[in-house]
């Protein structure tokens, strides 16, 4: 993984410890396309379930015997996620964006 996100092992390792995890912040975005199946909210946030076949299968299972109506019902609840993810996405985007004007504020 060191490799992937262009540091070194001992630099991730060191990174890993919680006093250090804000300098892992700019990498996320890498990991994520590294490993897309990791849910985003779990990566930056720490809610739900880390994998996002996980969350799919398990709302898969769930389904199998329900009426049609809660079939499509997890169906919205899989496109809502995704809306969410985009929207949380934006928002980093843009949070990133006011930290920058604010620095060249100061």
């Amino acid at each position: 993984m060191a490799e992937v996100l262009g540091i070194s092992y001992r630099m991730l390792d060191s990174y890993l410890k919680e006093s250090s995890q804000v300098h892992l912040y700019p990498l996320l975005p890498k990991i994520i396309a590294y490993l897309p199946e990791l849910n985003r909210n779990w990566l930056y946030f720490g809610e739900g379930l880390p994998n996002l076949d996980k969350i799919e299968a398990e709302l898969e299972e769930s389904t199998t015997d329900a009426p049609a109506q809660d079939i499509d019902l997890a169906e919205v609840v899989i496109r809502q996620s995704k809306t969410i993810e985009q929207l949380t996405e934006t928002n980093r985007k843009l949070t990133e964006q006011l930290l920058k004007l604010s620095l060249k504020g100061e």
